[in-house]
Parts: C-alpha cells; sequence; structure tokens
C-alpha cells in the first residue's frame, strides 16, 4: 500500500515469554513469498476465507487500449492460490474506496464524470460491475449486498461550462453571478445477484447547502441499514445530521446539537445499540489545543438525549504516553456497549511531516511521510455521557503511510479487557482489569532482531528470511491466528541481487 522499504535479514525463533515466568505456547505456521509482478494497491484480510489481493497494470491487449486490467488473487488461510480473474476497466478511472460484506469486496473507481463499482466475490470468483455517472463521486458504502455510491451532480453542466469558457477573455468575472451549483446525490444499486440492477437515484437538492459531505459511512447488518452523517453548511450556520438508508429509503434528518461552547464538532463513527438507539462518537475542536477532545451523543427514539464531551487534557491516560498540548489524532478501533457503560479504544497516531526515520541502529536514516501510531486509549462513559476511567497503553513506534489497524480489541471473562499489540518485533498481549486498574501482558516473540537492542534477550531460535522492519503489518487473523505481511523491492537470490517486487507473509500461531 504505496510503502517505503527496508531490506533487512531477520531470525524466525520459538522462544518463551519474558513478560511472564510461565511459558507462551506459539508456533510459526508458515511464511511465504509472493513476487508482485504488478502494482499492488489493494490487501483483504477475509478470517475464516483467507486473503485477496488485488492488482492493476496496462492493458497489453491491443482490442483494450486505453483501459487498465484489474486483476483479483484469492489464497485460502494456508496462503494456497485458489484462483484467479480479472477485468478491464478505462485507464482514467482511479481507485477511491474499498467495502466488504460476507462474501464479497466491492472497489469504486472513478473520474470526474463516471463511476465503476466491482464486486470480486471471493467465494465463487466471480466479477460482477455497474457502471454510473455522478460528479465527483468518491465513497462506497455496502449492506448486504446494497451498494451505494455517494456522490455530487452538478445541475446544467455543459451551460456551466460554456459559460465559463466564454468569460475567460473578462478573467471570469461574471461567473460571480453564475456560481457553480453542487447537490449531494446518493445512488442505490442492487448487486446481490449475478447481475447489477440500479434501484434509484436520491437528490438531496433540497438542503442547497454551500459545502456538504458525507462521513461516518457504516453498515448495519442487524438492522439492515447504511448509516451516515451528512455535514453541511447553509449560510453561515453549520449542520449536521445522522440518517440511514435502508429497503432503498433515506430516513429523515436527526440533527446532532452541542451545548458546549467556544468549539465544534465532527461525528466520526456510529455504534448502533438497538432499533431505537444508537450512539454518535466524534471530536471536538477549538482555537486551544489543549480544549480539544472527543464527544458522546445519544440518539433514542430519532431525538438526541444528550451531548456530552471530554478534554483530552482531563484523561490521567494520556500522560503514559507523553503527548504535548494535546496534539495527536486517532482512529476508532472498537467500542463495546455494556450496561451501565460504553468503552471507547482509540488508536492514537502522530502524522509525520518528511521525518528522517532510521529503522535498525547504526544504519542511515531516510526520509518518511507517514503515521507514527504511538499507543492505545481505553475510556468508559457512562450512559449519562460522564467519564469513568481511561487507559492508555503504550506501543512502540510504528509507522504507515495508510491507515492501519495495530491493536486488537475485546472484551473477555470477569470484566476484563484484552489488547493485543503490534510493537514491530512482537505482540503483546495485555489484559486490563479496570476495577482493580491493572493489566498484565503476554509476548509472542515474531522477530528477535528487530527488538531493541536495549530489550534484547538470549534466545533459542532457527531459520531466516527476508522481512522488512518497522513497517511490517500485525493483525489478529483468527482465533489464534496472527498474520504479518510486508512489501519490499530487491532481495538476493544465490548470492546475487535481484531487483524485484515481493510480499512477504508470516503466519503465527499463539495459544495462551
Amino acid at each position: 500500500m504505496k510503502k517505503i522499504t527496508i531490506l533487512t535479514v531477520l531470525t524466525l525463533v520459538f522462544l518463551q515469554s519474558f513478560a511472564q515466568s510461565k511459558k507462551l505456547p506459539k508456533e510459526i505456521v508458515l511464511q511465504k513469498e509472493i513476487e508482485l509482478t504488478n502494482s499492488l494497491f489493494d490487501k483483504s484480510l477475509l478470517e475464516y476465507y483467507g486473503l485477496v489481493l488485488a492488482f492493476y497494470n496496462d492493458s497489453k491487449d491491443k482490442n483494450e487500449e486505453g483501459k487498465k486490467t484489474i486483476e483479483f488473487k484469492k489464497y485460502d488461510i494456508d496462503l494456497k492460490e485458489e484462483f484467479t480473474n480479472k477485468i478491464a476497466i478505462s485507464k482514467f478511472l482511479n481507485f477511491y474506496e474499498k467495502a466488504v460484506d460476507d462474501e464479497a469486496l466491492y472497489y469504486l473507481f472513478s473520474d470526474r464524470y463516471n463511476y465503476i463499482v466491482l464486486k470480486y466475490n471471493f467465494i465463487n470468483n466471480k466479477i460482477t460491475t455497474y457502471e454510473g455517472k455522478l460528479n465527483y463521486s468518491g465513497q462506497l458504502g455496502v449492506n448486504n449486498g446494497m451498494v451505494s455510491v455517494f456522490g455530487e451532480n452538478i445541475p446544467n453542466q455543459k451551460v456551466h461550462k460554456t459559460v465559463f469558457w466564454l468569460t475567460a477573455p473578462l478573467l471570469f468575472t461574471p461567473m460571480i453571478f453564475y456560481p457553480l451549483k453542487r447537490v449531494p446525490v446518493i445512488h442505490n444499486i442492487d448487486m446481490t445477484g449475478e447481475n447489477s440492477n440500479f434501484l434509484q437515484e436520491h437528490s438531496l437538492n433540497y438542503l442547497k447547502p454551500k459545502f456538504f459531505s458525507f462521513t461516518g459511512i457504516q453498515s448495519n447488518k442487524e438492522l439492515n441499514e447504511l448509516n451516515f452523517f451528512a455535514d453541511y453548511y447553509i449560510s453561515s450556520e453549520n449542520k449536521v445530521s445522522l440518517r440511514a438508508i435502508k429497503d432503498n429509503k433515506i430516513s429523515k434528518d436527526v440533527y446532532l446539537k452541542s451545548n458546549i461552547p467556544k468549539t465544534t464538532f465532527t461525528p466520526t463513527y456510529i455504534k448502533t445499540i438497538n432499533e431505537n438507539e444508537k450512539l454518535v462518537l466524534g471530536e471536538l475542536s477549538s482555537n486551544k489545543n489543549e480544549n480539544n477532545g472527543l464527544f458522546i451523543a445519544s440518539i433514542s427514539n430519532n431525538k438526541q438525549t444528550f451531548f456530552k464531551g471530554v478534554q483530552w487534557k482531563k484523561l490521567k491516560s494520556l500522560e503514559d504516553l507523553k503527548i504535548k498540548n494535546c496534539n495527536f489524532r486517532y482512529q476508532v478501533n472498537k467500542i463495546i456497549k455494556k450496561e451501565g457503560q460504553t468503552v471507547f479504544c482509540l488508536q492514537v497516531y502522530h502524522v509525520l511531516m518528511k521525518q528522517k526515520v532510521s529503522p535498525i541502529p547504526g544504519e542511515k536514516a531516510f526520509e518518511f511521510d507517514a503515521n507514527q501510531y504511538i499507543g492505545a486509549i481505553m475510556i468508559a462513559i457512562s450512559d449519562e455521557g460522564e467519564l469513568l476511567w481511561d487507559k492508555s497503553f503504550k506501543c512502540d513506534d510504528v509507522f504507515s503511510k495508510t491507515p492501519i489497524y495495530i491493536f486488537g480489541f475485546s472484551e473477555v471473562e470477569n470484566g476484563n479487557y484484552e489488547i493485543t499489540n503490534h510493537k514491530g518485533f512482537a505482540i503483546d498481549i495485555i489484559t486490563f482489569n479496570p476495577s482493580k486498574n491493572k493489566s498484565t501482558t503476554r509476548e509472542v516473540v515474531i522477530n528477535e532482531e528487530d527488538r531493541p537492542e536495549k530489550q534484547r534477550k538470549k534466545i533459542f531460535g532457527f531459520g531466516a528470511t527476508g522481512f522488512p522492519s518497522l513497517k511490517t503489518e500485525i493483525y489478529n487473523w483468527y482465533d489464534d491466528i496472527y498474520i504479518a505481511m510486508d512489501e519490499f523491492e530487491n532481495t538476493v537470490e544465490n548470492g546475487k541481487k535481484v531487483k524485484k517486487k515481493v510480499l512477504s507473509i508470516m503466519k503465527v500461531e499463539s495459544n495462551p
């Protein structure tokens, strides 16, 4: 996924957990290298179904001039290639967004005037497409095979273009009296079967906004609906509403209203509790960073029941992450709703702009424009929106040019919570007890060679493979199985340096 890579030789090992005296059974199940002959633009883990890689390259077929080939390769959980399929689309269409449901992956490609949705069914290896027309389409939502493409239309586009170019000699001054009008639009498409059927275009032209955006698009399979936020400005007023698409209909606006002065709010995540209740999580912003924070709002029977804010500076756990002036960003990892409280897990990171990073002690640093993940925060809020407790977990710096999930988060028995933390060279399995404010850690070392010098300990190991260091992505794949993936260029074969791109994969089983 567009990453800067460095090749280093690492050792794969079995070893005992250093975090506890008892041993942590583990097994490196397999390791595999896949040569990337084409451009890899997406990797999709499918739990028990395996892995799908998506590629694209310019078509060399004379009959497909002006097109590029999209290719899918499906691997089972043993990383054996099951099948492959491909399709040619216009080379002017760019990849924008992906969505996943129980049996398929959906990819949205678009340019300024057209879009295409590719559905790749990883069960039967079939590709289904739908082509449509929208201006500025770039967002995709899927719920049980029903697809929604979010975008904008420009009414009287031809007239606007004519006026635009005719007024060029006058420095476009007349355009002030003929401004560009954009209408928010949603296209609903039925892609549940082998063929695609266009259902309806929902035009939100009655809003007449000066600025508009769709955010927080999330599927709820249990209620068979697709939730999203409509954020728009009318005159000087900013309005945010929660909506849902169900049975090809769009629900009425449920407006969010803040009671926190001198702040603006941006909703980012929706948690559906039941048919009549939803929780909304989002960001609070002010002119001073130290007053920034998050908010939680409750929606009951299509009405807002409370809107509560939590300032970052009030979280004691942030001190452990050594964050200054509350200057950081976050991703919502997961929300767990239980009786009396809601627990949020947030991944915390900094945005680095051309920072120099040294991946291995003693080696030359290189410039890296990326996200630097520094830890996770657990926050518990009561049903009335009050802060109950918070806890942070630091991670070794992990760098990625695109958002990744390095923490797994779940509730385990007796009110405890479990976080799995990717440290670059290992996985920490952390169990936290809120009532006692205590946590225990078990460590699964995947690669001792990547451990910082001061933390290395004597081990027994075997085998070797080529694997990049800082940017390895490690995920909890399914059950107690973890997968580590990384891309790198140039490798060594028979003592000679060979220029090629490789996806290196490692599968690890952990049984604590």
